[in-house]
């Protein structure tokens, strides 16, 4: 008579391991197996026989705030502000808020113009006719001081707004 050898039967690969839960995969050892915790942020997979990353970015299971978006990592996720918006982390929790270009010098606009902020972003604006842009403001062209007007003789010039 030969010698008979007894070999492992794997559980986890036979499927026959059916007391992992959601959450566990399954870990074959010598003539049994095991059901062990998938690390944070993963998941079992279908047969769990292993721990797959959950994308909470797809799942929407993320605490990312408005004016963010998520991007998935292995075992977690990063949130991140959209342009224009900055991370306000002095407040729980924290948020994305509006970044004010204007305020911050951190915009373009041709010289005969002004920046407006707007939310995530700004706005180049001009001055009605009349006035012009001093840095700060719009404010109004006296024509009499710069000789740009038309008066008839024996008349003087008088400036008004605009």
């Amino acid at each position: 008579i030969a010698p008979s050898s007894c070999v492992d039967v794997d559980e986890c690969k036979e499927g026959i391991a059916y007391d992992c839960t959601e959450g566990e995969y399954c870990m074959n050892t010598v003539g049994a197996y095991v059901c062990s915790l998938c690390p944070i942020g993963h998941t079992s997979n279908v047969d769990k026989t292993s721990c797959v990353d959950v994308d909470e970015c797809v799942t929407g299971n993320n605490n990312c705030p408005e004016q963010s978006y998520c991007v998935n990592s292995v075992g977690g996720y990063n949130c991140f502000c959209s342009y224009g918006y900055r991370l306000n982390n002095t407040v729980e929790p924290s948020s994305c808020v509006d970044i004010n270009e204007c305020d911050m010098g951190n915009y373009s606009c041709p010289r005969q113009a002004y920046c407006v902020n707007t939310i995530g972003a700004y706005n180049c604006s001009y001055c009605p006719n009349g006035y012009k842009y001093n840095g700060r403001s719009c404010v109004d062209v006296n024509e009499c001081e710069t000789g740009n007007y038309s008066c008839p003789l024996q008349s003087y010039c008088e400036n008004f707004n605009g």
